[in-house]
C-alpha cells in the first residue's frame, strides 16, 4: 500500500511542485539534487530513495516544517482522493529516519528495533536487503498500513559498520 502511496504522492508533488508558489520548496531540493544525486562519477552515497524522501519529506527551506510534501498534502485534502491513500501519503509524510538495531530474521521479514523508542517492528524490506543480526541500520521504516500487516523499512538501509548498539 506504501509504494502505491509512494507513487501517488510523487505525481502530486511533481504537479504541485511546478506552481510559482513552491519555488521556495523546490529550489533548493533541485540545487540539492545536482550536489547530491549526480548522475555519473562521483557517483553519490546517497540512494535514490533516500533522496526522495529527504527532499520531499524532511526538507524544510523555510525551517517552519513545511515540505513539499505538507504542502502537496494540503493540496490534496482540498481536491480529494480516498481516505485510505490519503493516510498512507499522511504516514509517508510524517515518518523519518531512524536508528534500527536488527533482531534476526522470521521468515522472510526483518525484526527491528529502534533505538531511540526501543519500539520493535515486524518489517518487509522491499529492497531485497536481510542484513544479519545485530547489525545497525539507518532507515526510514514505517508502521503496519492496517492491522495484521508488516511495517515496511521504505528505503534502501543503511547499514552502520563498526558500530554496536549501547546495551
Amino acid at each position: 500500500w506504501y509504494i502505491i502511496a509512494q507513487q501517488q504522492l510523487s505525481i502530486f508533488i511533481e504537479q504541485v511542485g511546478a506552481l510559482r508558489e513552491t519555488l521556495s520548496l523546490t529550489d533548493p531540493i533541485n540545487e540539492a539534487e545536482d550536489e547530491y544525486s549526480p548522475t555519473g562519477p562521483p557517483m553519490s552515497p546517497l540512494t535514490a530513495s533516500y533522496f526522495f524522501f529527504w527532499a520531499m519529506c524532511d526538507l524544510s527551506p523555510k525551517g517552519n516544517g513545511e515540505t513539499l510534501a505538507s504542502a502537496t498534502l494540503d493540496v490534496v485534502r482540498e481536491i480529494g482522493t480516498s481516505p485510505h491513500l490519503f493516510a498512507a501519503m499522511e504516514a509517508l509524510e510524517r515518518s523519518r529516519m531512524g536508528l534500527w538495531v536488527h533482531q534476526g530474521v522470521e521468515g522472510d521479514r526483518v525484526l527491528l528495533r529502534e533505538l531511540v523508542t526501543d519500539e520493535e517492528r515486524r518489517c518487509a524490506v522491499p529492497s531485497g536487503y536481510r542484513g544479519a543480526a545485530g547489525e545497525v541500520w539507518f532507515a526510514r521504516v514505517l508502521p503496519p498500513g492496517a492491522p495484521g500487516l508488516d511495517a515496511v523499512v521504505m528505503t534502501t538501509p543503511y547499514r552502520l559498520v563498526g558500530t554496536t548498539p549501547a546495551q
